[in-house]
Formats: C-alpha cells, sequence, structure tokens
C-alpha cells in the first residue's frame, strides 16, 4: 500500500482497507484496526477526514501488522514465556550480554516484559495489542523502543504476537515465568521466595475482613477458593457502598506483583458481579489507588507487564483516553520518606535477608534505617538484623493510612529473639489481630527459615 495514493482517504475507507487486508491475510481484525486507530484524527472519527499528512503513519502501522507471520494465536502460559524467553537467550546470547551486566536469560526477560508492556499500554490506549509487536518485528531496532539488537527484538515481536493476550489468567505469569527461567538457589540468595496463591487468597481475605468489618472472620480458612473469593467480593462492595471508592493497596516489596495481580482479578470479579463502575471507569480507580514498589528493575518490569495485562483483562475491548503508566515504583522502599499517598491495605511477602549477607554500604543504610524507624535491635545483635525488620516498620510508618490495615509475611524467627525485639515493641503500638506462625506448614520449601503472617490496624 503506497501512503501517496490515498490522498484525502476518509477513515471510513481506510477501515475498509484494513478489514479488507486482514480477510486476505489470517491476522486479528481486531489488532488491524487497532494499528489504524492509533493515528486517527485527533478531532476524533468519523467526524472529520483525515488530510494527507496524516494518513501515511497509518498505512505503515497497517503494513507491519500485515506483514507479520501468519498462525492463530495461542493464551499465554508461563510455561511458554519461559520456553521463549530461553530460546531468545540460546540464540542471540552473546549480543544480549554485550547489553549490560544481566545474563543472557534475564536480558531476554526484561526484554520480553518490557515490550510486553509497551504493547498492553498501547493497547489499553486504543492502538491495538499488535502494534508494539508488529513494529518491532518489521523495524527491530529501528522501532526506538528497546536498546536491543534488532534481530533480537524482531523475533521478539514474532514471539508476542503469537499470543492472545485478552486470554491471560488473573495470575501472576511473568512471575511464574522468572521462577522458571532464574535458578532456586539464585533466588535464595537475594531473600527472593515468592508466595503460594493460597496464601495471597488467605492474607487478603483475612485482611479485608479486618479492614471493613473492624474484625478477623470467624474461621481461620476459608471452605474453599471460591468462597473466599465471593467474600472478598461482598467486602469490596461494602467499603465501595460506605466509603464511594474501592479499598486502595499497596504490596511494599512487590515482586512480580503476585498480590497486586490477585486484587485486582478480586476487582474484576467484583465489578463483573456488581457493575458499580464502567470498564474504564475501574481502571481509572485502579491505577489511581493500586500500587507497587520494588528495588530490583528486573522483578520491578515483570510487575509493570503483570499490572498491565491486568488492566488489559479489565476493559475487555474498552479504551483509555491515554497511555497508562502503572504505579510500579522501583526505588528502595527505605530511602522513600514521603511517599506520594497512603493506603487502606498493605500487603505482601518481605524480603528475607540477613543484613550481614549485604554489601557493607547497604548493610549499614538498613541499620540506619532501622535506627531512624526505631526497631534497631540492640547491642551485636544489630549485626544480625533481618531486612524485613526496617522494611516493615517503614511499610507500616509510611504507606498505611491511619485505620488502615497491614498484612505482612515476614520470617517467623523475629517472632522470638533480641534480633526481633524492637520490631515486636512497634506491632504493640499498634493495633495487633492476629499473628500467624506457619513453620509447621513450611510453604516455602528451598528456604531455611518458614513465614509468619501479622494484620493489625495502624
Amino acid at each position: 500500500m503506497d501512503p501517496k495514493s490515498l490522498g484525502t482517504t476518509t477513515p471510513e475507507r481506510l477501515g475498509a482497507a484494513v478489514q479488507g487486508a486482514s480477510a486476505q491475510k489470517d491476522v486479528q481484525k481486531n489488532s488491524c484496526r487497532g494499528s489504524f486507530e492509533a493515528h486517527r484524527c485527533r478531532g476524533g472519527w468519523p467526524a472529520r477526514e483525515c488530510g494527507p499528512e496524516e494518513l501515511p503513519g497509518a498505512a505503515r502501522g497497517l503494513r507491519d501488522v500485515l506483514d507479520l507471520p501468519e498462525g492463530g494465536a495461542r493464551p499465554p502460559a508461563a510455561s511458554s514465556i519461559a520456553s521463549d524467553v530461553r530460546q531468545l537467550a540460546e540464540k542471540y546470547g552473546k549480543e544480549l550480554a554485550a547489553c549490560g551486566a544481566l545474563s543472557a536469560e534475564l536480558s531476554a526477560y526484561v526484554a520480553f516484559a518490557e515490550a510486553l508492556s509497551a504493547a498492553l499500554a498501547e493497547a489499553v490506549a486504543g492502538r491495538g495489542a499488535a502494534a508494539v509487536p508488529a513494529e518491532l518485528y518489521a523495524h527491530g531496532a529501528g522501532a526506538g523502543m528497546l536498546c536491543y539488537p534488532s534481530a533480537f527484538l524482531r523475533e521478539l515481536g514474532e514471539r508476542l504476537a503469537g499470543y492472545d493476550w485478552a486470554a491471560a489468567p488473573g495470575a501472576d505469569l511473568l512471575g511464574q515465568a522468572y521462577r522458571q527461567i532464574v535458578q532456586k538457589e539464585v533466588r535464595k540468595k537475594f531473600g527472593e521466595f515468592y508466595t503460594p496463591d493460597w496464601i495471597i487468597r488467605l492474607i487478603l481475605w483475612r485482611a479485608l475482613h479486618l479492614l471493613v468489618r473492624g474484625r478477623l472472620p470467624d474461621r481461620a480458612l476459608p471452605h474453599s477458593d471460591a468462597e473466599a473469593d465471593r467474600e472478598v467480593v461482598e467486602l469490596i462492595d461494602e467499603h465501595y457502598r460506605s466509603r464511594g471508592a474501592v479499598p486502595s493497596f499497596v504490596d511494599p516489596t512487590c515482586g512480580s506483583f503476585a498480590f497486586g495481580v490477585r486484587y485486582i482479578d478480586a476487582l474484576i470479579r467484583w465489578r463483573q458481579e456488581k457493575g458499580r463502575m464502567s470498564p474504564a471507569e475501574l481502571a481509572e480507580e485502579v491505577l489511581a489507588s493500586v500500587a507497587g514498589i520494588e528495588v530490583n528493575p528486573v522483578a520491578a518490569a515483570a510487575a509493570k507487564a503483570n499490572y498491565l495485562l491486568q488492566l488489559y483483562r479489565l476493559l475487555g475491548g474498552a479504551r483509555l483516553p491515554r497511555r497508562p503508566d502503572p504505579p510500579i515504583l522501583n526505588l528502595d522502599l527505605l530511602r522513600l520518606e514521603r511517599p506520594p499517598r497512603r493506603f487502606d491495605l498493605v500487603a505482601g511477602n518481605l524480603p528475607w535477608i540477613n543484613v550481614s549477607a549485604l554489601p557493607a554500604d547497604r548493610r549499614e543504610a538498613a541499620k540506619d534505617s532501622a535506627r531512624r524507624l526505631g526497631v534497631l535491635p540492640p547491642g551485636p545483635a544489630a549485626g544480625k538484623m533481618d531486612l524485613s525488620v526496617p522494611l516493615f516498620a517503614a511499610a507500616l510508618t509510611r504507606l498505611a493510612e491511619s485505620g488502615g490495615v497491614v498484612a505482612l509475611m515476614v520470617p517467623a524467627t523475629i517472632f522470638r529473639g533480641v534480633h526481633g525485639a524492637r520490631w515486636r515493641e512497634l506491632l504493640a503500638r499498634h493495633h495487633l489481630a492476629e499473628v500467624w506462625d506457619l513453620t509447621g506448614v513450611k510453604p516455602f520449601d528451598d528456604a531455611e527459615g518458614q513465614p509468619g503472617i501479622v494484620f493489625l490496624r495502624k
């Protein structure tokens, strides 16, 4: 298609060309239409004709989509994403190693997450899920999106286009893929213990009971996941009817945002069952009130992709008036002195790592933060403090709204011993609801210690 030949073609005529080309080549119609819509007239369509200067971009986007290899889209799964990343790393290992300090597999993983984020952000803004993969496939590094070799980016675009992202589950896909890519020993070294989904459901269920009804549920465990899901929907609805908003949420050390993904999935079910908001209205509410903080840039890239994937599910074809920017802050919580807001619900799984295992500068910074937060263990115990101690104090002090609920996983070892003494004093100054010790349950097979869960109201 020659852009010059389009003249003053109206949106209807170019839209017809999109549909006709889509019928000739087996690609998704919505993706083709979305590529054109990214370049539609700023005055809206079909309210006026596009001038010649606006049509070349539309034709170029259409051509990029049609150039994608044919093939049916498949639902995304963590195993297939991990397989794609491994194959890309194996094929382009030398080129990826030259891009930075990360291993080839981690570089490929980050590139996958960043490209997926770009594709979903454009789709949410109305451009179509295939637009970014098509640009990568057609132009490689010339697309100007990611600093990786062109051949790698072209294949990455092709692989991204092979998924039907609208069929994604309400699950931590990127985190699950990461666990299949990165060896257990490496994750253990950095205190990365990923939370089983049943624990995430349990924490959200009990924390929302405490937040909305002022008390914990009358039983320790729900009878089933389905029962917990139904109660969570009702609790969100009670909060919305009494306060005019859904509970705000932050995971202070979010990893790939597993807790946030589960919470947004609950909000999606709430909207579907109660119909209180349109998809676009709830998407805006989520962007304003659901957040994550993560110091690891690899995990933060995964968290943004997971966040956008849930927004894409939520909207179900509806659009936002702008390209969304997920509130995933890639920074150290201990350095966040003045967060932009406070939250009703602070929930997550804090990293477990003894400060003695940290580099000297980070070790001293953690101890200094603990001192300022009033939780530094006395005497020699300070040198063996767990990093979760100052992180918990920072999350409670700086992120939780007055009356809000903090529900955080910590190593059960700080429930006892002098190294957790000042931390326990901090808990006593608030409304401690309950403490779970999961040492006997052993949900983390690869951890030397086992977790506990603290539920309290600020």
